[in-house]
């Protein structure tokens, strides 16, 4: 039985989110120039408070601020370093570096925020340290780099200059096992959040890799995905998940309770045409990458953490 510890703050704060996040603003059009787009498939936004965007089908990373304005770009198509074949996962790890899923060469790539290559490691195959369509990347508080191997149906785990250290989970459907994941995302306990394409839900794991509790089901309803893909974790412990297939954005208390969601298909303020990635800033402000549309939208969700009650992490655990 799932057991679960909730504190009163933080049942009214849940309550509180119910309310529809209100649209900010957009930016972004279909084209290859500054601020245009060819479907981007993932973004972080840095400690230096830049979105560093994966133009997927532009070959290279655009670096924007939160409110759209352009800072440059870096990447270009090819195979030699520094060189990207549809970039999709990006983040940055402590020591500043920023790592690329580079999928079509089937790798990882480092560099600067300045774009400057620093280092690569992976190759195309079933292998230790070896690839399968690495579509998501994440960093733990050590600086280990985890890495989401789609078609493999695993996540690999290596040190910050891609050094091998296991594998963290591997295919099926069972509590520990994965199939198609496409995001991942550490929580402040160094919890792992996964997306699984292919069991329409999120898995929860431990640092020490232990299953710890999943939610979600194919479908439309709450709770439900189809095809979720990258998601993102607030301040407050909040887990946001781009529900791509359904076009729009789900957001669940981190035992998986389900709080709000919001979008439909469309290309009008709040709407979505497959949106891939999240991302959500000190202010509580949220950005949600729209693919298909070619931009990048921003919500106020209406509770930030300096606006917010203080509260003790739900738990959540297989008894």
């Amino acid at each position: 039985m799932l057991k679960l510890a909730l504190s009163p703050a933080l049942a009214v704060l849940a309550l509180a989110l119910h309310s529809d996040p209100v649209f900010v603003q957009a930016w972004g059009s279909a084209g290859s120039g500054p601020s245009q787009f060819n479907l981007p498939h993932g973004f972080t936004l840095g400690g230096d408070g830049v979105l560093y965007v994966c133009d997927t089908a532009n070959h290279r990373i655009q670096k924007s601020s939160t409110s759209g304005q352009f800072f440059g770009s870096f990447g270009a198509l090819g195979s030699g370093n520094g060189q990207l074949n549809t970039p999709d996962g990006i983040a940055q790890g402590p020591n500043g570096q920023l790592y690329v899923c580079d999928v079509g060469n089937h790798r990882i790539q480092r560099f600067t925020t300045g774009g400057l290559f620093r280092g690569v490691f992976g190759s195309q195959g079933s292998g230790d340290g070896q690839f399968d369509t690495p579509v998501d990347v994440a960093i733990d508080a050590a600086g280990n780099v985890y890495v989401a191997d789609l078609f493999a149906d695993r996540i690999q785990k290596f040190n910050a200059t891609g050094t091998f250290l296991g594998v963290f989970a591997g295919p099926g459907a069972a509590p520990g096992q994965v199939d198609g994941p496409a995001g991942l995302a550490f929580d402040a306990a160094g919890d792992l959040y996964v997306a699984e394409w292919g069991n329409a839900r999120i898995q929860l794991f431990s640092p020490a890799g232990a299953a710890l509790t999943s939610w979600g089901s194919p479908g439309t309803g709450p709770s439900q995905f189809d095809a979720p893909n990258k998601l993102a974790i607030d301040a407050l412990g909040r887990v946001y998940v781009a529900d791509t297939g359904n076009h729009r954005v789900q957001v669940f208390q981190g035992d998986g309770t389900f709080v709000t969601a919001w979008g439909s298909l469309g290309s009008a303020p709040g709407q979505f045409f497959r949106p891939l990635d999240v991302a959500v800033d000190a202010a509580g402000m949220v950005y949600v990458l729209d693919k298909d549309n070619n931009r990048i939208q921003k919500f106020d969700v209406g509770v930030t953490p300096a606006r917010a009650t203080s509260w003790g992490r739900v738990r959540a655990a297989f008894r």
